[in-house]
């Protein structure tokens, strides 16, 4: 398989935001309540691009990451190999969306680009009560760091809120960082399970 068949995506984030969730969602489509730290996990499978029937197959691979700081010294590793970014935070913690500005200004660093695919997940939106980041505030970071309101998104891994929507908005945005643009009828976002 050519390298431009694989997509890398690296998730990032505090510990405890849910990107662990948000990943097993995605690829198992189940629910994990419990809190284990993650250190490293990859999922893979295949998906298309560009729609179901005129699209792209492409690998895609997720790397789940640590947010313990513990494991900051290999994140280095994981931009270098990495090709598409989700910054995960979670609404009901103010501090994990702090960190989100080190952490593109990171990966923008190691990549030596400011137009590295990344989406921004403002995620644990089930806990709306609990809320201590308001939407504003996303949707401004996304704007002003990134360039574009619509690298945001909010998602629950708990309600399977958006979940696919933003990794696939992430798979386009990375395929055609990685490819050019896609064909004109391919460009709506989607990407399909296969």
């Amino acid at each position: 398989m050519s390298d431009e068949n694989k997509i890398r995506i690296v998730l990032f984030g505090e510990g405890g935001v849910g990107k662990s969730a948000l990943t097993i969602r995605y690829f198992q489509r189940m629910f994990i309540t419990g809190y284990d730290p993650t250190i490293e996990d990859s999922y893979t499978k295949w998906v298309t691009v560009g729609g179901k029937t005129n699209g792209t197959r492409v690998f895609l691979e997720v790397t789940d990451t640590a947010g313990q700081e513990a494991f900051v010294a290999i994140r280095d590793h994981y931009i270098t190999n990495g090709d598409g970014f989700l910054l995960v935070y979670a609404i009901n913690d103010e501090q994990s969306f702090k960190q989100l500005d080190s952490i593109r200004d990171h990966i923008q660093r190691i990549k030596q680009s400011k137009d590295v695919p990344i989406m921004i997940a403002a995620n644990k939106i089930d806990l709306a009560s609990d809320r201590q980041v308001d939407a504003e505030k996303g949707l401004s970071f996304a704007e002003e760091q990134l360039g574009d309101k619509s690298a945001y998104m909010e998602t629950s891994a708990k309600d399977d809120t958006n979940v696919d929507n933003v990794f696939s908005a992430l798979v386009e945005r990375t395929y055609r960082y990685l490819n050019g643009a896609l064909p004109a009828e391919e460009k709506t976002l989607c990407c399909s399970l296969m």
